[in-house]
């Protein structure tokens, strides 16, 4: 098994990969009010977006301080990026954990190009769902 150490120093070798892209593209995300295309992509060519994700649903289950390096650097890079990677990461290592098997959840298949979308807080006015989305949407 891959130590915390070398993880950590991976996946923070691919958010360099990706800061050119994130700070070119900063001002359009802001203006749309969510990362734009060519923000995701840059993204979605790593393994940012499942780092936090158990193993056997093809993440890194990076443990906490990893979770925060990470995060502390895409957000250095760009605020609304750190904050996208943040939901999306966690959702999925939350989903990953607690939804049955039949899911997709705690150890029910891989994961590897999927993205769980989403929050994990509820409200009474925006209740929570899961949605099936076709392949490549994000």
């Amino acid at each position: 098994m891959q130590s915390d150490e070398s993880l950590r120093d991976e996946l923070l070798a691919e958010v360099e990969t990706v800061a050119p892209i994130l700070t070119e593209h900063a001002p359009q995300s802001e203006e749309l009010g969510r990362l734009d295309e060519p923000a995701v992509e840059a993204l979605r060519k790593t393994r940012l977006l499942r780092f936090a994700c158990p193993r056997d649903l093809g993440g890194d289950e990076a443990d906490p301080v990893t979770v925060m390096e990470v995060l502390e650097a895409v957000t250095r890079i760009d605020g609304a990026a750190g904050w996208t990677l943040g939901i999306l990461a966690l959702t999925s290592a939350i989903a990953g954990a607690f939804l049955p098997v039949k899911t997709g959840g705690a150890g029910g298949g891989n994961w590897p190009d999927k993205v769980r979308v989403g929050s994990t807080v509820a409200h009474d006015r925006w209740p929570c769902q899961i949605v099936r989305l076709s392949p490549g949407k994000l």
